[in-house]
């Protein structure tokens, strides 16, 4: 992608967006607007620089090292479709040269419902409760002891 392109495309699900900034950028920003994040909550959780958090979600430091791209996706979220999705975006960006069109970056075996499952939509409210709790639990070692305990009674995790 020519850096002085600015090219309209969906990512990840998370809407329409400019990519001058490039497809990591874009969805950090996406994840961040949807559990209402802070720069300084990701700083807090990865470990990173305030400054280098705010590179890389501005879009003018391309290139991650593997250590600050696990960070930070465990940072942005628990979700391992998401996950996925802020991967598959660094890898788009990372995709360029003669060639590259002919390569696709896709996210195969999508974690599937259980048979009888419902997917439940959030609400607003619900996402930013959720990011309040998850926020808190970076403080706050019970909480987090209360997501894993909940989540293993649910079968979620071993």
């Amino acid at each position: 992608m020519n850096s002085s392109s600015i090219e309209p495309v969906a990512v990840a699900g998370y809407g329409l967006r400019l990519m001058s900034q490039g497809y990591f950028a874009a969805a950090l920003k996406s994840l961040m607007e949807r559990y209402d994040l802070k720069q300084a909550d990701i700083a807090r959780k990865t470990g990173l620089s305030a400054p280098q958090i705010s590179r890389y979600i501005s879009g003018v430091q391309k290139y991650i090292s593997p250590e600050d791209m696990n960070a930070l996706v465990r940072a942005m979220t628990i979700d391992p479709l998401e996950q996925a999705e802020l991967v598959r975006a660094h890898l788009l960006d990372e995709c360029c040269g003669p060639g590259s069109d002919m390569i696709d970056i896709v996210i195969r075996n999508a974690p599937k419902k259980a048979a009888g499952e419902v997917e439940i939509p959030w609400t607003a409210e619900g996402r930013k409760a959720l990011s309040a709790l998850i926020k808190a639990s970076a403080d706050n070692p019970s909480i987090e002891r209360i997501f894993v305990d909940l989540a293993s009674g649910m079968g979620l995790i071993p």
